[in-house]
This record gives structure tokens, sequence and C-alpha cells, in this order.
């Protein structure tokens, strides 16, 4: 047997160790999966976001330069009422510092809403002058890298697919990424020039239209200049000298053709802490004028956050961090989702120019279970409870067969021992009679009775075995008759008298009085109650009461056929083993007590071969009951030994 149990525990172990592997490997899997699921879906969301900016940054660099002229109303121009939500207003910031807006034309001509917006823009556009002129004239195109990692490190289930190595398409700054170029008729120059140039240049166009002479335009030119100086309706205190301004505009009068302007891609810079301005410089003549959005960061951040985050289903899972910085400071930021204690997943990406100051960090605790890990969990565990259950199976199967086999081996060795003591017996008190020992004839017939005695015993011994024998193999036929147990209890009683007489046992015989009859076979039934009988013999010969009491009762449907005796009793962990095959109970008085095993298991079979059930049980004082229960004549015979 443990040969058997140390193969059993490596089969275990060979089954197990691949099986824990698969696990483990079909678990990593999905882990991969569900993080690569979460992956894609958070830089869906960043991406949501860029989309929107990209639109926002495409739409200001498709609108002409001349759009920021509050007089302008041709293909691209600013319509206030369906500007985006962060967007406070636009502006043009001019050259020599001024700036003008297409909120209105003329200050003194706008209202007090417009003025206040006005006055706002003048403060933005101050603010952007004191650092204007830090400005690079070219600023770095190169591609801007991301941030992003996961505590799992690399996703190897999305690598099937996609490489995640710092890659990824930008779409902000993919449409421009170089200064273009392009020409401008006198008209857009016209509309692009500030307030008091704009003047300027209409008197000197028209004087180019009614005369030829170059002197007569350059006076005119003058004199256009510095009646101009009253007019600038945003200028800045210390205006510069307008020579280079006189230049240009004669410039203007003697070309005929187009003019050149070169416009640089969109950036964005800090206005204060909580504004940005998104613009373009445009180079004309040398000089810079810058167009775009005054943009609240607050407004932006939160625009984002509600419109592509906040309503989403992972934000009850996920946590969103929106940060702007400035030279590396953050300055703004804004959260919201479920708060991160100990993110097991962290997603970062800085957008790409022109709103590289801006970073997105999205971070989860637990990572959405994937669909096939709850099957998979129950497939799991129901196979490995299936080897389970089929190991300990195997191992119950074998260790019965093995038992059996033992007790086997234990009942030959017994029904040698029990045929040899009566015949030792038989053979001692033969050679007594032989040789006359018995001298008297009262003493001859005492050993004859025991001669008879013992004779009996062999007989039933033998029985005993040939009918377990029968019954094993399906050969015992049973002659089922009605009757009541009357005739069974006496002969019985009878048979066995002399041998509990012996032992100093009293039978006691009760019956109730009308009991209904039973089928049963005669004979089966007697050798049944010797058995019982001679096993209470057997195993109370020490007791200090010595009774047997046999009665027979009515319960329903079945009559019960009980005997209870007064010895040690049956273990409370072998009352149902006792009637199985070559079964002893393994205690000392089974060690000095003879028996084959077969007799309760003989009572056992017999009884169920005639439709009824036998059980033990245990008196509240000392001693045991065996209770029989045989169908009433009749009566179906599984619902009355139900």
């Amino acid at each position: 047997m443990r040969k058997l149990t140390a193969l059993l525990v490596l089969f275990s172990l060979a089954i197990s160790v691949p099986l824990a592997y698969l696990m483990l490997r079909t678990y990593r899997g999905i882990e991969q999966e569900e993080l690569a699921e979460l992956r894609y879906f958070a830089e869906t969301v960043f991406s949501l976001m860029e989309n929107e900016l990209s639109e926002l940054v495409a739409l200001e660099e498709s609108r002409p330069i001349e759009a920021y002229n509050a007089d302008y109303e041709g293909p691209g121009a600013i319509d206030h009422s369906l500007k985006p939500p962060y967007v406070l207003a636009y502006m043009q910031n001019n050259p020599d510092g001024s700036f003008q807006t297409p909120l209105a034309g003329m200050f003194d001509n706008l209202t007090d809403i417009q003025r206040g917006r006005i006055e706002k823009l003048k403060k933005f556009n101050d603010a952007f002058n004191r650092f204007r002129h830090d400005l690079p004239d070219s600023f770095d195109t190169s591609r801007e890298q991301h941030a992003a990692g996961a505590r799992y490190g690399r996703l190897a289930f999305a690598e099937k697919y996609l490489r995640h190595d710092g890659y990824r398409p930008d779409t902000l700054s993919a449409r421009h990424r170089q200064r273009r170029v392009e020409n401008l008729t006198p008209q857009q120059v016209l509309q692009v020039a500030q307030s008091d140039q704009r003047l300027m240049l209409a008197r000197m166009l028209e004087a180019r239209r009614a005369i030829k002479d170059s002197d007569t335009v350059r006076a005119i030119v003058a004199r256009t200049i510095e009646e101009s100086r009253e007019l600038s309706a945003f200028s800045v205190p210390d205006m510069e000298e307008d020579g280079p301004f006189h230049d240009f505009w004669q410039e203007i009068l003697e070309e005929p053709g187009e003019l050149l302007v070169e416009i640089d891609p969109m950036q964005a810079v800090f206005l204060d802490s909580s504004h940005l301005y998104l613009f373009r410089r445009i180079l004309l003549n040398n000089q810079f004028y810058c167009q775009g959005a005054v943009i609240s960061l607050y407004d932006m951040l939160a625009h984002l956050m509600r419109t592509y985050f906040s309503d989403q289903p992972m934000s009850r899972f996920t946590h969103l961090s929106l940060t702007a910085f400035s030279e590396g400071r953050a300055v703004k930021t804004l959260r919201a989702g479920t708060v991160s204690m100990n993110p097991v997943f962290t997603l970062q990406r800085s957008l790409p120019r022109p709103f590289s100051l801006l970073q997105a960090s999205l971070t989860c605790d637990t990572v959405p279970e994937s669909a096939a890990r709850a099957p998979l969990t129950r497939v799991m565990v129901l196979l490995a409870a299936i080897i389970l259950i089929g190991l300990f199976v195997i191992y119950k199967s074998v260790s019965a067969v093995v038992e059996l086999s033992e007790r086997r081996s234990g009942f030959v060795s017994a029904v040698t021992h029990e045929l040899k003591t009566p015949l030792s017996t038989i053979r001692m008190y033969i050679e007594m009679l032989e040789q006359g020992i018995a001298r008297s004839q009262d003493r001859e017939h005492e050993y004859y009775r025991i001669l008879g005695s013992e004779t009996s015993r062999l007989a039933r011994l033998i029985n005993n075995v040939l009918e377990f024998a029968k019954l094993e193999r399906h050969q015992r036929r049973l002659s089922l008759a009605c009757g009541t147990f009357d005739d069974v209890f006496q002969e019985a009683g009878a048979i066995m008298q002399t041998q509990i007489q012996k032992a100093g046992f009293v039978l006691r015989i009760e019956r109730e009085e009308n009991l209904p009859e039973c089928a049963y076979d005669r004979e089966a039934m007697i050798q049944i109650l010797i058995n019982l009988i001679e096993n209470s013999l057997k195993f109370g010969s020490q007791a200090p009461v010595k009774e047997l009491l046999l009665r027979c009762c009515r319960d329903g449907r079945r009559v019960r056929i009980i005997l209870s005796d007064t010895g040690p009793g049956i273990p409370r962990h072998a009352l149902k083993k006792v009637f199985g095959n070559f079964y002893r109970v393994d205690n000392d008085l089974t060690r000095t007590t003879g028996g084959t095993g077969i007799g309760l298991a003989l009572v056992k079979s017999l009884v169920t071969a005639m439709g009824g059930r036998v059980r033990a049980v245990n008196n509240d004082g000392p001693g045991c009951t065996i209770i029989i229960t045989m169908p009433i004549a009749g009566t179906d015979r599984t619902a009355a030994s139900a």
C-alpha cells in the first residue's frame, strides 16, 4: 500500500506541474490581454483629446492671414459664436507691439462689453509683448516624445500586432512642421496691417492710381505717416520709428506684382498661469505679426476631461490627470475618476506640438477582468477537481481491493483455524472413547454430547462458507413463503439452546400479537438468527450480565426482528463496516476471539436477498442491537424497505 501511495503521489505531481504551468501561462496571457485592452482604450481617450486640439490647430492654420481684421468677411472669417468654449478671443499682435482684434474696428464705436473684452485683450497683449522678442526665430520641429509605461513591463500580447517602442503618429504636429510661404496681394496686406498702417496704405494706393510721379508719391507717404500717428486705436506707448514702414509702403507702391509672406507653424505660450496664446507668426518684410487665439487653460482642461473621460465607464476604475507645465513646473492640474492608491497600470503622454506643454496621465489600481477569465477559472477548478477526485477514487478503489485481499487472506487463515479447532476436539474425544477412558455410561453420553455439539459447530461453519460462496456467485436460490416468525424463533432457540446455556446466557423471546405475515426463506432466516446469536455469545462472554433479547414487532408496512445483547458493543466507526465481507473490528477482543468475518456479511446478504434491511446500533447502556426490517407480504419491497 505504501508503494501504491508513493506512485499516486508521483502521478499527482506529474499532472500538477504541467497543469500549473498551463494555468500560469494562460492567466499571464489573459493578464497581458487585459493590460493591452486597457492601454488601447486609454490611448483612445488621449487620441480623442488630441484630435479635438488638432482640429483647433487645423482651423487656425487654415485661416487667411487677413481674417483677424474686424472688417474681413471672406472665407475663414472668425465667428465668435462658433468658437470653442475655452477660447476667450482672437487677436493679432503687430510688429510695433500694438494689437488688433476681430471683435471691433474703431475703439470709439464699441459697446461697454466689447470695451471690457478689449481691455482684457490689451492686458494679454502687454503680457505677450514682454517676451515676444525672446521667442526664437525658428523652433525645433522634431517629433516630441511621449511617456508611456506600465507596472507589468512590456505588453507582449499587444506586441504580436503592433510595436510599442515609443512611436506613435502625431496628430497635431503632422500638418505643418516647416515654415511655409504664400503670396499676398496689396489688398491682403491692407487687411493684415495695423489700423494706422491700413489708413496710410489706403491713401498711398489711391495716390498710386492717380499719379506716376515718385516725388509726389513720397510726399504723400510722408504726410500720411504723420497723420496716422493720431489714429492708432490699440497702439502701445513709445511707438517705434516709422522708417521701415515708410520703405515697406514705398516698396508696395513701386511693386506691381504680389508679395511673399512666410508663415510659421502654430505654437502656444503662457500669457499667465491661467491663459495660453495659441498663435502663428507671419514674417512680412522682415516684420513679425502674431495671429492666434487666447485660451483659458482651466476651461480647456475641464472641457477635455468632461467630454472624453468623466462620463465614460472607465472613469469608475481609472484616474486621469491633465497637467500644464511651464519651464518644467506644473502650473495647472485637473483630475477626475477614481483615486489610485497603488496603481498597477500607468500610461502617460505629452501632447505633441503646439500643446507639448500639456501632459495626460492615466492610472489604475485594478485592471478590469477579461471575459475569458471567469470561464477559464471555472474550467481550471473543474479540471483540478476532476483530477483530484479521480486520484481519490483510484486510491480508495485500490485501497478497497488491497483491503479485501488482506481480508480474504485473513479469512482463509480464520477458516483454517475454525475448522481445526472442532476437528481436533472431535478427534480427541473419539480417541478417548476408543481407549475406554470414559468408564461410566454417563461419561460416555457426555462425550457423545460434546462430539455432537462440535459436529454441529463444524457443520454450521461449513454451511456458512458454502452459503457465502453461493451468494457471491449468485447461485443461492431462496424459497420464499409467507408466514410469521414463531417457528423460526423456536427452532433457532432450540438449536442454540445448549450453546447458550454453556456460555451462561439467558435468551428471552418477545413478540407482538397478530403480527402480519412476511415472505421469507425459512432456512435462511434460521441461519441468520443462529449467526447473530452465536456472534453475541462469542463477544459477550466476558460481560457481567449475560442476556439476549429477541423481539419481533410491527413498524408500519414492515416487521422488525430485533436482537439485543449486553456485550461490549461495536465501535462507532465500525457500525456500518461490520456487515462488509471478511471485516472484523481490529481490537484486543477480536484478536483473542475466533471468527471468520463472514457471519454478519452472510446475514446482510441473505436479508437483502429477501428484500429486507439490516443495521447495527449501540445501546444506551452496554451491548448493541441488530435490527432486521422485513417487508409485509403483499407490499412493494422497495417502498417497504425505504
